[in-house]
Formats: structure tokens, sequence, C-alpha cells
């Protein structure tokens, strides 16, 4: 039987687990510091996924503009898809620097703990 650390996502056998946790976090001190900024992740993943909903949108105007290019209006359904589809991808962009930012700053914290462990070992 494998399960997951749920600190530190590593694979190992279950009975390697205690509560879930694997035996280097556990030594370490380390903690699920992933709670502290949920409400940030999942707004950058609504963020992304609106930016999606916005490029496929886009997408489809402007196959429609395509389509209708040669009547009246087609070529500003195709500068109208293309702006859509830009502006989605930025938001896209905007959530996936956003969760980026935001696992930086867990993982600066569990390292900063695994620091602060060490030298504690250190001195005693």
């Amino acid at each position: 039987m494998f399960g997951k650390c749920k600190i530190c996502g590593t694979g190992v056998g279950t009975i390697n687990l205690t509560n879930g946790t694997c035996k280097l976090c556990l030594e370490n001190g380390a903690t699920n510091s992933t709670s502290d900024y949920s409400a940030s992740k999942n707004i950058s993943k609504i963020i992304s996924f609106i930016g999606w909903v916005f490029v496929w949108i886009g997408a489809i105007i402007v196959i429609v503009g395509l389509v209708q290019s040669s009547e009246y209006g087609g070529f500003a359904l195709l500068g109208f898809g293309l702006g859509t589809s830009v502006s989605g991808l930025f938001l896209v962009i905007a959530g996936q620097i956003t969760r980026a930012i935001v696992d930086n700053a867990s993982h600066t914290k569990e390292i900063l703990q695994i620091i602060k462990q060490s030298y504690k070992n250190k001195s005693t």
C-alpha cells in the first residue's frame, strides 16, 4: 500500500506515514502551511478559470468572424474575438503568477521552520 505525505506530497508506504505525514517531515517539524493561503489559491484558480472561459469565447467569436468576414461587421468580430482571447490569456497569466507567489511564500515558510529546527538541534 502506498500513500502520500500531506505536507511534502512524497509517495511513501502507508506504514511510514503517521497521521498522513512522512517521517522526514515529522523529524524536521514541517507543517502544512497551505491553509494560510487557501483563499488566495482558490481566488487565483477562479481567475485562471475565468481567463480560459474568455479565451474560448474569443476563439468562437474569431471563428464566427472568419465565417462572416464577407458580410458587414465580420472583420469587427475578428478584432473583438482576438481582443477577448488576449484578455483571457492575461487573466490566466495573472492567476498563475498569483499561485506561484503564494507557493513561494508557503515554501519559504517551510524552509524557515526547517532552519529554525536545525539550529535548535545544534544548540542542544
